[in-house]
């Protein structure tokens, strides 16, 4: 009959990686996560709709309407009307908007919104009663203005 021959002493030698790798492979992973947040920093807070902007805006107030903050938003605005000479509410854009709009203030003075669309189109009889321009700038973003406006979207286009 055979023995087993089982080293029973703890004075063995084990395979153990050394230091230098342990310390590489953690190097690996922070610059990936660094990158990953970079990179979704990026791409979650791109300013597309920024791109509907009149051409003479001097100033651009960013609201978005998701949740409890949609009435927030409504209970701010209440009656004040969001395009110059035209009473068109936040109360009567709102059933349309998904997610954000974006009051634009030109050197004049006057203001036009840029709303991006839910799934529902807007209206052309509400915007044909008050006398609004709509002019589509890009995927579900619209503007909304009294009269039609030349946007940054269009001098981008017309440069290229």
């Amino acid at each position: 009959m055979q023995h087993l021959n089982i080293p029973l002493s703890r004075n063995s030698q084990t395979t153990r990686r050394t230091r230098r790798v342990v310390w590489l492979l953690a190097l690996v992973f922070l610059l990936v996560a660094i990158g990953s947040a970079w990179f979704s920093a990026l791409w979650f807070t791109r300013d597309v709709i920024y791109s509907a902007a009149p051409e003479d805006t001097t100033s651009a107030f960013r609201f978005f309407v998701s949740g409890e903050k949609g009435k927030l938003v409504e209970s701010f605005f209440g009656q004040v009307p969001l395009i110059s000479n035209r009473s068109l509410l936040y109360s009567d854009i709102s059933p349309y908007t998904n997610g954000e709009f974006v009051v634009f203030v030109s050197e004049n003075g006057t203001r036009s919104v840029a709303i991006r669309l839910g799934g529902k189109p807007l209206p052309q009889s509400l915007l044909d009663s008050q006398s609004i321009t709509s002019q589509s700038i890009g995927r579900k973003i619209v503007l909304l203005s009294e009269k039609p406006e030349k946007t940054k979207a269009l001098l981008l286009k017309t440069k290229i």
